[in-house]
């Protein structure tokens, strides 16, 4: 009899490590752990060049139709109904109604911005004898409905009554739209060389990253045009009166404004991808 004492045949079972992929089933994980784990074939690349420059083309070309660029507030003179009997004579005058401008490159569109506030501000001398906000939602429909005009520039219509400061901005903005345009042009000549250079297996997709460039670069210095454009017209609006009150002019810039100035970004991984196809051509080839 053996004096040694048998332990019992226990073993400690590890527990498997938690499955921490079927876990994370969520929203991001779908979207982008195929991306993730995308394996770095000719493929591949082409297809994510490919969505990348449609892209980059639905940027560059939707904010040329678009009339949201710059938000113009600019007031406008109308003669609304008073009470002549208790106004003076200088307070007969049209009162400065103010309005917005939605301005793009072929026209805009003015609304009446309903607030009987924004009447106390500007140059209308006096206000106490107003109509209330139910009644100018009935006049100034009538007065100045709102609508939209295509740029004067193309119809050849005087706008001068519609807007002062909008107007003068869009007649100088024929320069920025000839640009643009063309930078759109060039990227749809870029997806087209890519298209080529993939299924041709050839040198076309250096052309293709040459044409993002060129047109993004245009595209670029028509938008820095457009902005010297509006601060041109619009700082002199803006400064204080004679009297030292605030300007009622204002703008702001719009989402086609911020669409075609950031799509220059994309364009640098397009650019990158082509680049990348280029050089697994070569390698392939050994040239």
């Amino acid at each position: 009899m053996s004096n040694q004492l048998e332990l019992p045949n226990t073993s400690i079972r590890v527990p498997d490590r938690p499955n921490i992929e079927r876990r994370r089933k969520g929203c991001f994980q779908v979207l982008f752990y195929p991306l993730i784990n995308m394996s770095c074939t000719e493929q591949s690349i082409w297809v994510l060049s490919t969505l990348c420059g449609l892209f980059v083309l639905c940027a560059q070309t939707a904010p040329i139709f678009l009339l949201d660029w710059v938000h113009i507030r600019e007031p406008r003179p109308l003669n609304l109904p008073r009470e002549p009997s208790s106004l003076i004579n200088e307070d007969k005058g049209p009162l400065e109604i103010p309005f917005e401008y939605n301005a793009g490159y072929f026209g805009m569109c003015r609304n009446w911005l309903e607030n009987n506030q924004s009447l106390n501000t500007g140059n209308n001398p006096s206000n106490e004898f107003l109509p209330s906000l139910n009644e100018l939602k009935k006049i100034i429909p009538l007065l100045a409905p709102d609508t939209c005009v295509w740029n004067s520039a193309y119809s050849g219509e005087d706008l001068s009554e519609f807007s002062f400061a909008t107007n003068a901005i869009l007649v100088r903005l024929l320069i920025p739209t000839i640009m643009h345009c063309s930078g759109a042009l060039l990227t749809v000549l870029a997806l087209l060389f890519s298209f080529l250079g993939h299924f041709g297996n050839n040198w076309k997709t250096i052309c293709s990253a040459i044409l993002y460039v060129c047109g993004g670069l245009i595209i670029f210095i028509g938008v820095l045009q457009v902005i010297c454009i509006v601060d041109d017209e619009m700082a002199p609006r803006m400064k204080p009166n004679a009297a030292g009150e605030p300007s009622v002019f204002t703008f702001h810039y719009g989402f086609s404004f911020f669409t075609a100035a950031l799509s220059f970004l994309p364009v640098q991984l397009c650019v990158w991808l082509e680049v990348i196809k280029l050089i697994k051509y070569l390698i392939l080839n050994k040239i």
